[in-house]
């Protein structure tokens, strides 16, 4: 921690970071552990202005909630489960049977199950 002071430069992958200020907590801890004062800088840093960008049309994969939650994170967290669908619903399948559409007929012949599951 000696080497992080309000006013001075960090290199943070491969960034130039500069320490501008620091809470109260910080102020005190440096101030009881290494007796140097830890005042935020003076200096009016410019704010960036932040361009709000609007939310494009839902484009059909996925759920809407699915498409919106990738617009508004990098990571984006899956939405919450509904737990009254997932109670009432619970071990309640719907089982279709499905063959490829193929001019081979060896793939016309082969059958498929697909589930879907209403809990989900």
């Amino acid at each position: 921690p000696e080497h992080i002071g309000v006013g001075r430069v960090l290199n943070v992958y491969n960034r130039q970071v500069l320490v501008t200020g620091c809470d109260e907590f910080t102020q005190k801890w440096y101030k009881t552990n290494f007796q140097v004062d830890m005042e935020s800088m003076k200096e009016n840093i410019p704010q960036k202005k932040v361009m709000k960008i609007p939310i494009p049309p839902y484009n059909g994969f996925g759920s809407p909630e699915d498409s919106l939650a990738s617009c508004l994170s990098l990571l984006p967290r899956p939405p919450r489960k509904d737990i009254v669908k997932l109670m009432t619903n619970d071990n309640k399948i719907l089982r279709f049977q499905a063959s490829l559409e193929s001019i081979r007929s060896e793939d016309r012949q082969r059958s498929f199950v697909i589930n879907f599951y209403l809990a989900n």
